[in-house]
């Protein structure tokens, strides 16, 4: 199957909503005249990546009227639409998270909340957001999708938990700085070619707060190849189709998951060792306390 794509890597503007959803609405609009059947923006979009302490007035409740406004426009342009913003949760204790609304044409709607909040150095998204809790695909018109956001896929468990439930579109959101530039195609190629799925990797554009964004959306193909590519340091529009069929075929070629062996892999799970360190007759200090059982 032959979809067409749009990566919206559009810059934002920080802490205005209603400007940075003005500037949507016409990247939808473009995307829908190039007969797109999916367009996909950047993280925390609506918001801006660095809003920081704005994020708990400005962040969306859902459902709400910004997601009927947004299901209209992708029932209108018939495609599917992937938001990056800040989600409010209306219930106590009233979390903001960094989140993924996709609205498909047939009205269905999906979010996805950032599970790895990058808190380091200038990244604060921990001050600000609580951390998602669950990976799970979900259903566009052309197949089932799975989404991460950012610094999600430093972590290659959730690619892979993706790929086990069927995901055949891999879809990353990021504001990507100019220091991971060169960090980024090298995550994205080896994500695609070990679960032998597509990426569509979405980057913010331009500079917020003193920090520029790169840009360099792309598209990997599942044998890890990068099949398009936006330029750098510009908003760009870019469409391009892909074939979903190439999934199954890399996946009957290379037999990835047949050679998988669960069973030698406990150690993700049950996580750091509990040996004891070599020759201190002592437990590690990253041992768990007596009577941890993992959560249900």
């Amino acid at each position: 199957m032959v979809i067409r794509t749009a990566l919206a890597q559009a810059p934002s503007e920080v802490g205005s909503v209603d400007e940075n959803w003005k500037s949507a609405k016409t990247y939808i609009e473009r995307a829908g005249q190039a007969d797109a059947q999916l367009i996909v923006f950047p993280e925390l979009f609506l918001q801006g990546y660095l809003a920081n302490e704005a994020f708990a007035d400005t962040a969306v409740v859902l459902p709400g009227p910004l997601q009927d406004e947004l299901s209209q426009l992708a029932q209108r342009y018939r495609l599917s639409v992937v938001m990056g913003l800040a989600r409010a949760d209306p219930g106590f204790p009233h979390l903001v998270y960094n989140s993924a609304l996709l609205a498909n044409p047939d009205g269905t709607t999906f979010i996805y909340d950032k599970i790895h909040l990058g808190t380091y150095g200038a990244y604060v998204e921990g001050c600000f957001f609580a951390p998602g809790k669950a990976i799970t695909t979900t259903q566009a018109p052309f197949g089932p999708i799975g989404i991460e956001i950012c610094s999600d896929i430093a972590f290659p468990e959730v690619a892979r938990v993706l790929a086990l439930q069927g995901a055949t579109l891999h879809i990353v959101l990021s504001a990507g700085p100019d220091e991971f530039q060169d960090t980024w195609p090298c995550l994205l190629k080896v994500r695609s070619l070990e679960n032998a799925f597509f990426t569509i990797y979405v980057n913010t554009v331009g500079e917020q707060r003193g920090i520029n964004f790169f840009g360099g959306s792309r598209i990997v193909s599942p044998a890890g190849h990068t099949i398009a590519e936006a330029p750098l340091n510009e908003p760009y529009l870019l469409v391009e189709d892909i074939d979903l069929n190439e999934v199954a075929r890399q996946r009957r070629h290379r037999l990835l998951f047949r050679d998988r062996f669960p069973d030698l892999y406990r150690t993700i799970l049950e996580g750091p060792s509990t040996r004891t360190a070599i020759g201190s007759g002592r437990r590690s200090p990253y041992s768990k306390p007596d009577g941890w059982r993992p959560n249900e």
